[in-house]
């Protein structure tokens, strides 16, 4: 049991580690390309198993009309699935998976 428990304190303190990782984005300042390419090396960092939790902050780390929008389409966004991740970047005008030389 105590190793069950261990596990998930691991997995814990790694999700605490990588949270200060998660990137803010205002749209009147920032590049969406850019942002787009930080949640990417995150997502491929986060646990699996909380990719909720990591939705939730990036919800959270966005201003302004980016925040908006993602608040309107938040129930849609709760999956614990890497594709809500995908659909929080499309919401907010980027593409997945391409950069600006392929678009």
């Amino acid at each position: 049991m105590s190793e069950a428990s261990g596990g998930d304190r691991g997995e814990q303190q790694i999700t605490n580690q990588l949270a200060s990782l998660v990137p803010t984005f205002d749209p009147s300042k920032d590049d969406m390309q850019t942002y787009k390419q930080k949640v990417e090396i995150v997502l491929g960092a986060w646990p699996k198993s909380r990719i909720t939790e990591l939705t939730t902050r990036l919800i959270l780390n966005t201003s302004g009309s980016a925040f908006q929008t993602l608040q309107i389409h938040h129930a849609e966004l709760m999956d614990n699935d890497p594709k809500s991740v995908t659909k929080l970047i499309e919401l907010l005008g980027g593409q997945w998976g391409r950069i600006g030389l392929e678009q």
